[in-house]
């Protein structure tokens, strides 16, 4: 939907509310503008209800029983506590309002999670040279799991947790990505595309553009990565813990067939029967703050493991959050075959 979807002047009628509604039945409530679009309130298909039961007529002005009263946030500095607050009480539709009171955007509960004040880097530049003969003409982000793209997964989840600007880093067989994102124009969100003219690693295209940056902070993703992560959660333990850079992982388990032995001074001290090990690894997915990407040289190659030492030794906070949702990497074909049956229940809920 199209913010102006939402909009309606406060001269109209409640007959004109109606007629709105009856033409796109998927939206029950709007945002009032006066004549100079100034925001000046709310008006649900409740308030037309009970203003008709109270003998107002369809051809009454609204302006009488507009919702003064209204929950909103601010462009400029996006609250996540009241909005998790506003969603707890069951508000639906949230108006971003600039520092003028003017409407510059919403949210809407029925189809978004949040809205994080944060930036995504797609990393969508590699071969895919375990998925062959699949990627032998069609790059790995384009390979479909269920009909979909794996990177459409990635888009839509980001979207849903409000993300409106997005980076794409492409190379092999890039224009095939631009293209399809080209068709897919309905996703509503800005994306700027990132050509490596060399592969410059797991995140050494992001030296070349970080002053480009303008939020806090950008979560960077591998395009090959299904997942349906809480990035709200993930977000809100990155900026509570003060960390400039939180690493996702996904915890990894390990069966040892045989008992393994307790070993003292070349002496048996006891031993373990068929032990488990669970190991916390890297899923391929960040948010990083960005008053320390300027460490990320330009035109060299150069990872996220690089980054994170960095910051490391630099006495940086360097956090980690536990992905508890789904989390997949399809590298190569029995990925694909086992994301191809998971995804099924995941994303189809």
């Amino acid at each position: 939907m199209k913010k102006s979807d939402y909009i309606i002047r406060s001269n109209h009628s409640l007959s004109d509310v109606l007629k709105k509604i009856n033409n796109n039945p998927k939206i029950n409530c709007f945002f009032v503008n006066d004549d100079k679009n100034n925001f000046i309130g709310i008006i649900a298909e409740g308030d037309i209800r009970r203003a008709i039961i109270n003998g107002y007529n369809v051809e009454h002005s609204i302006s009488e029983i507009i919702n003064r009263n209204y929950s909103y946030l601010s462009s400029t500095d996006v609250d996540l506590k009241k909005l998790i607050k506003y969603r707890e009480n069951g508000l639906k539709l949230i108006p971003i309002l600039n520092q003028k009171k003017r409407l510059v955007d919403y949210i809407n509960f029925n189809n978004q999670k949040s809205y994080l004040p944060a930036e995504a880097l797609i990393m969508a530049g590699g071969l895919g040279s375990r998925l062959r003969p699949l990627t032998n003409n069609t790059p790995k982000p384009l390979i479909k799991v269920n009909d979909k793209p794996i990177i459409q997964y990635v888009v839509e989840q980001l979207i849903k947790y409000g993300v409106k600007k997005i980076y794409v880093s492409i190379g092999y067989l890039g224009s095939q990505i631009i293209a399809f994102f080209k068709e897919n124009n309905q996703f509503g969100i800005n994306v700027e595309f990132i050509e490596e003219d060399k592969p410059l690693g797991t995140i050494g295209c992001l030296g070349n553009f970080h002053e480009k940056i303008k939020l806090n902070d950008i979560i960077v993703i591998n395009s090959d990565i299904l997942t349906d992560i809480n990035y709200e959660s993930f977000y809100l333990n990155h900026i509570s813990n003060n960390n400039n850079i939180s690493i996702a992982s996904f915890n990894y388990k390990i069966s040892i067939p045989y008992a393994v032995l307790d070993l003292n001074n070349k002496k048996v001290s006891g031993f373990s029967e068929k032990p488990k090990y669970n190991f916390p690894c890297n899923a391929g997915i960040y948010i990083i703050n960005k008053s320390y990407l300027n460490i990320i040289p330009k035109n060299k190659f150069f990872n996220a493991t690089d980054l994170i030492d960095s910051i490391i030794d630099k006495r940086g906070v360097v956090g980690h959050y536990q992905i508890k949702n789904y989390w997949r990497d399809i590298g190569a074909h029995e990925d694909l075959k086992m994301a191809e049956e998971e995804s099924k229940k995941i994303f189809n809920e």
